[in-house]
């Protein structure tokens, strides 16, 4: 996700914070997103070949992350 309003404020996983692009893999544990009342971004789904791909790191690289 790539926000172009306000940061993307986050919580769980290992704590919490706020960010303007976040990149995640699977996770075993739940995290809440929060962009905000106006939200304006991109969000991409990547399959595993397309992650490998654009990111350079395998899907699994991801995972938890």
């Amino acid at each position: 996700m790539i926000s172009l309003e306000e940061p993307i404020r986050y919580a769980g996983l290992d704590g919490a914070g706020a960010l303007q692009s976040v990149v995640g893999g699977l996770h075993t544990r739940t995290r809440a997103d929060h962009a905000g009342r106006v939200q304006r971004g991109v969000q991409l789904e990547l399959d595993p070949l397309g992650a490998r791909t654009l990111l350079g790191v395998t899907a699994a690289e991801l995972t938890g992350g």
